[in-house]
């Protein structure tokens, strides 16, 4: 293992790791020359991802640059120090409504900006319209940018409560959160 994929590993297990770079080689492979942008790319998610991007660019060989969007470069380069030192990697500062566009040209982008914080669900309202006119914003972007690529992630709260008899949510399935349970404001927007 090169250095690249031990220092960034901290904090996941190897064996899920190794699973996950198992389960989608070919699509890693693709990346090989991409320059990805990645909104979200610090919280839980975005640490998984960039950590799964590590691994692959050592162990696959591959090519690839990623920028990524946080609130706090700061903070999170002194609790991940990690990534500090990874050449492939920039981080950009800002919010997802207002956040300045990055420049030059990008061949994906990995949608993963979302407050999942409970503290962001009791404010129904801002919530709701960081979720939309975040996505509209990251949208209006990659359409004046070019980007052929556009990964949207979300969660099973999208699809609202999950009858105990299913042990996975089929991407057809009809549920949805319930709109007049404010709870769900985040699987709603």
């Amino acid at each position: 293992m090169s250095a690249d994929y031990d220092s960034v590993r901290g904090g996941f297990s190897t064996r899920d790791i190794d699973q996950a770079i198992g389960h989608c080689t070919q699509a890693l492979q693709q990346l090989d020359g991409a320059r990805l942008f990645i909104t979200g790319g610090t919280g839980f998610l975005g640490r998984w991802l960039l950590t799964i991007l590590a691994h692959a660019r050592t162990t696959l060989k591959l090519n690839l640059e990623v920028v990524a969007l946080t609130r706090n470069a700061y903070a999170f380069r002194s609790r991940y120090s990690q990534f500090v030192a990874l050449p492939w990697l920039t981080l950009i500062e800002g919010d997802i409504v207002s956040f300045d566009w990055p420049t030059g040209q990008f061949s994906h982008v990995i949608h993963a900006a979302t407050d999942t914080a409970v503290e962001a669900n009791a404010r129904h309202s801002e919530l709701s319209a960081a979720i939309i006119d975040g996505t509209r914003r990251v949208l209006a972007w990659a359409a004046h940018s070019g980007v052929r690529r556009f990964l949207y992630l979300s969660s099973g709260a999208v699809y609202g409560r999950q009858p105990s008899a299913i042990m996975q949510v089929a991407e057809a399935f009809p549920g949805a959160p319930d709109p007049f349970d404010l709870s769900s404001t985040y699987g709603s927007s």
